[in-house]
């Protein structure tokens, strides 16, 4: 069971609907349980009862594998028009000036990180290539930190002054300056990682370096 949370939802013939949450990441808010019985967030069954069944009667109990992808499809068709935002095609943001500063972190509980770092491969793709989208868009991840912020791991400290001084000054982050308590990383450009170099504290982030660049 464990692994198919980690999987993530699949049709009935196995494709993929879309992902898990990653190891390390809390069970209390997706798969949660209580008394033998799950606990959905109420950002999913609410969504199921009031925007897809449209039903406030509506069972989530009765979700089947089936349905469920039903239900998916739906979700999809008739409210992506509306409200999706995952239309990689970013050449009129990058037109006039705009700069986007990416990061998720790796133990988000409710929002997958997969999906944010399978768009930014798909904005990478429509605009040219890395080097040409990180002249206007940079992602960053952040590892052992849950939605937001919490977690074990480090989040970024300011993330909006480096949006500034890459906006306002055209100083690109190389890095996200990262902490939590005494803890501190440098959250490195996706598909970077930090990596310890092997000399000082290993909660400093300056005996860090980012490695795996592609």
């Amino acid at each position: 069971m464990v692994k198919k949370i980690w999987d993530g939802p699949r049709r009935p013939d196995g494709r993929r609907l879309w992902y898990g949450i990653l190891p390390g990441a809390s069970f209390a808010r997706l798969a949660a349980t209580a008394n033998g019985d799950g606990v959905p967030t109420p950002l999913a069954s609410g969504w199921f009862t009031y925007w897809l069944a449209k039903d406030p009667s509506f069972d989530w109990h009765s979700l089947t594998t089936a349905n469920f992808t039903h239900y998916a499809d739906q979700s999809r068709q008739e409210w992506g028009p509306v409200v999706g935002t995952d239309d990689p095609d970013l050449s009129a943001f990058r037109a006039a000036g705009g700069k986007l500063l990416l990061w998720h972190g790796l133990a988000d509980q409710l929002i997958p990180p997969q999906g944010t770092i399978r768009y930014y491969e798909q904005v990478t793709a429509a605009m040219g290539g890395r080097a040409k989208t990180e002249q206007f868009a940079r992602l960053f991840t952040a590892p052992g930190v849950g939605h937001c912020r919490g977690g074990s791991g480090p989040a970024p400290a300011d993330p909006l002054t480096a949006l500034v001084k890459w906006v306002e000054h055209g100083k690109a982050p190389t890095t996200l300056r990262a902490e939590n308590g005494s803890m501190s990383r440098p959250l490195c450009r996706w598909p970077a990682v930090a990596r310890y170099d092997g000399h000082g504290s290993t909660n400093d982030a300056a005996n860090f370096r980012c490695t795996g660049r592609q």
